[in-house]
């Protein structure tokens, strides 16, 4: 209790008066014992990034590449209670775009290269060369125009504590990294916060001609902690094959919402400033496409949470929501199968219809955030899971129609013409209007298609069209017949 009541006060102390009373988030006997130093807790300036913060794997990366000596740190990775609260804040919440050339000539394949290795857990040291002509340090020094005047560059060391630190959570232990650079002396934070824009603005200048990606997170229910999973690239609106109502809907929406105007407005009237959209429609019609573009255009990471894992409850729940990655766009998957419409329970875990409200309705969690809610049957959904003022706004994604089937071709095929564009969606929709009049599937949808594309990625155009009605034909005749099995023994249930 006297640690936490320390750290509440901690916001109000002085920089100085912060390295007298925190509890330091690392063991400092332990680092003695590495390294024969002692008073990391009190003779050092430090600075802790939590794993879920966009300068986490940046700055990791660049300590692999100029590190000068790794030591094993007993401890580093064993499970133990720490309290988290930071000394120093990065102005940045999350490293912005870093990379905005979308010149497609230079995205050839084989041009870059973005596997990363980052260091293991343990305690680095690495040596920062600060340039003079690039001194931002706090002295405030002028720079010289002329570089016979330059002074040589000065050198820092630093060290980097790698560590999973964590609690127990009922028979199993919540472990999360989180790195820690120090610097002797105890007023060095100007100096730390130089260092984090030189790794800032050299990631840019390493990452400019690269395309967009932003971070994909899934949340585990057993050790209650988001897991990173992998980067991805994003989409650009265009690649997209919906109605353009639909997409400028849903983008002029979204866009609106993070607006500050709209921000200020929430918070003068007491609303939560949350946004909660239902995706629904039959899959493979571009549900998880269209979220690739969102996350994208604003910059933002996606964290998939599965509301259906054996293990949620409502307080996972509660602790996911509260601990969201940064700007994180959450969606939450096949919520059709939580709940009848008459809220019976269709899972094995003890998440209740309540504890799912809440979450929805913003109850303990913070500022801005956005909700997708994905599903293919919106008429299996409680109507009070959907209500207005729960969620905001619903887009139907559904079967594609000839103007879109048109247009994809046009964009697997660049050098198709407007009539050889038009041909291939003659073709694909007389053959449906042939299944029609038989009885057969007469709709498909876009991820049906994309795969009629990739089959014949090195085909003509001519092949194309020739061969698309009796290619998607035998496709989607399949498919229906194991579609109407599943439907058969899903109606058995909802009867």
């Amino acid at each position: 209790m006297a640690a936490a009541a320390a750290a509440q006060t901690q916001t109000q102390a002085s920089f100085r008066d912060i390295f007298q009373i925190r509890n330091a988030p690392f063991d400092a006997d332990a680092l003695k014992q590495a390294t024969g130093i002692s008073g990391w807790d009190k003779d050092f300036t430090y600075f802790e990034i939590e794993w879920t913060d966009g300068l986490y794997r940046i700055v990791l990366s660049y300590i692999q590449e100029h590190k000068v000596e790794s030591m094993a740190v007993a401890g580093c990775n064993h499970s133990y209670r720490a309290m988290i609260s930071k000394t120093l804040r990065h102005p940045l919440d999350t490293v912005k775009k870093l990379h905005d050339d979308k010149d497609e000539k230079k995205k050839k394949k084989g041009q870059y290269k973005h596997n990363t290795i980052l260091p293991n857990l343990g305690l680095f040291r690495f040596v920062w060369k600060e340039e003079a002509s690039g001194d931002t340090s706090s002295d405030g020094g002028n720079q010289s125009e002329e570089p016979s005047n330059q002074q040589p560059p000065r050198q820092h060391e630093f060290y980097a504590l790698h560590q999973a630190i964590g609690a127990p959570q009922g028979d199993s232990v919540s472990l999360k990294k989180t790195l820690i650079l120090f610097t002797k002396g105890r007023d060095k934070a100007p100096l730390m916060q130089t260092l984090l824009d030189f790794i800032v603005e050299e990631k840019k200048k390493e990452t400019k001609n690269l395309p967009d990606r932003f971070n994909i997170y899934r949340f585990s229910s057993q050790q209650r902690m988001w897991r990173f999973s992998h980067k991805t690239y994003g989409r650009d609106v265009e690649s997209v094959v919906l109605p353009q109502e639909t997409k400028d809907l849903l983008l002029e929406d979204m866009d609106d919402f993070l607006s500050e105007e709209n921000k200020a407005w929430y918070l003068k009237h007491g609303i939560p400033y949350k946004r909660c959209y239902l995706f629904y429609g039959v899959p493979g019609s571009g549900k998880t496409s269209l979220i690739s573009v969102l996350a994208s255009l604003h910059e933002r990471s996606v964290g998939f949470l599965s509301p259906t894992d054996p293990e949620m409850s409502d307080d996972v729940l509660r602790s996911a929501i509260q601990n969201l990655p940064e700007k994180a766009i959450v969606v939450l998957e096949d919520v059709d199968a939580l709940f009848t419409r008459d809220r019976q329970v269709q899972t094995r875990n003890s998440l209740t219809f309540s504890g799912l409200l809440n979450a929805l309705d913003g109850v303990g969690s913070g500022m801005g955030q956005i909700f997708i809610l994905s599903t293919n049957y919106r008429d299996r959904l409680d109507p009070a899971l959907i209500r207005n003022g729960r969620v905001d706004l619903h887009v139907k994604f559904d079967y594609i129609q000839k103007r879109e089937a048109a247009e994809m071709f046009r964009i697997f095929y660049e050098k198709s013409t407007k009539e050889q564009q038009q041909q291939f969606a003659d073709n694909l929709y007389g053959m449906l209007a042939e299944n029609k009049r038989v009885g057969k599937q007469t709709q498909i949808s876009a991820a049906t298609l994309q795969h009629f594309f990739i089959v014949y990625r090195k085909k003509s155009i001519e092949e194309a069209i020739k061969d698309v009605a009796k290619f998607v034909k035998k496709d989607v005749n399949t498919r229906q017949t194991e579609a109407q099995k599943r439907e058969d023994d899903s109606a058995l249930f909802y009867s």
